[in-house]
């Protein structure tokens, strides 16, 4: 529906499809073979579309599933993905798997393109990765005591390298299982 004048001209399409395109030259002699006309067809498809999916968080060594099949393209079946760990590795296609070997923070990118229209480049999305550090955790050791005697126990020095909460939960042998803080105190009867 739109026209344009001049020697050179540019035109956005602003859906995909199969397009006409007339060009029609004058000269100015005002002749009825004054003019020439030339035809071509333009077709557009829509670029694929990316989807890398949610935030991932998992533990050094652990198999993480990357899916990218919500990514989109007009004709279904004919996307190729190519999945950038962060790390220095790469997968291939659209589901893959991975294993980090270190903790610490990493992007995550999938690549798509269309086999069937290489004409519209690939297209990018990216998924945060936290692979998280175990918490270093230690009790302090306590003298023997007698039967009756309330034992304390302290974690106060466990710490988490990723700066997460802590939660403690102690298991004291006897049968008996707490969820508390860093310190607490217990009475064995036997």
């Amino acid at each position: 529906g739109y026209t344009a004048k001049g020697i050179k001209t540019s035109h956005r399409y602003t859906s995909p499809g199969t397009y006409d395109v007339k060009l029609v030259v004058k000269d100015s002699s005002r002749t009825t073979c004054a003019s020439g006309v030339d035809f071509m067809t333009v077709r557009l498809n829509e670029p694929p579309k990316a989807e890398a999916g949610e935030d991932i968080i998992a533990c050094p060594g652990e198999a993480v599933v990357f899916d990218g099949n919500n990514s989109y393209t007009t004709k279904k079946g004919t996307l190729a993905g190519e999945w950038y760990f962060g790390d220095g590795e790469s997968g291939q296609g659209l589901k893959t798997t991975h294993a980090y070997s270190k903790p610490g923070k990493y992007q995550a990118s999938l690549s798509v393109t269309s086999e069937l229209n290489t004409a519209c480049g690939p297209s990018r999305d990216t998924r945060p990765v936290s692979i998280n550090s175990a918490p270093m955790v230690s009790i302090k050791s306590i003298a023997a005591t007698c039967l009756g005697n309330k034992v304390e126990f302290d974690a106060s020095t466990a710490i988490d390298p990723d700066g997460d909460n802590l939660e403690y939960y102690w298991t004291f042998g006897d049968g008996q299982v707490l969820r508390a803080g860093s310190k607490v105190t217990h009475d064995y009867r036997q």
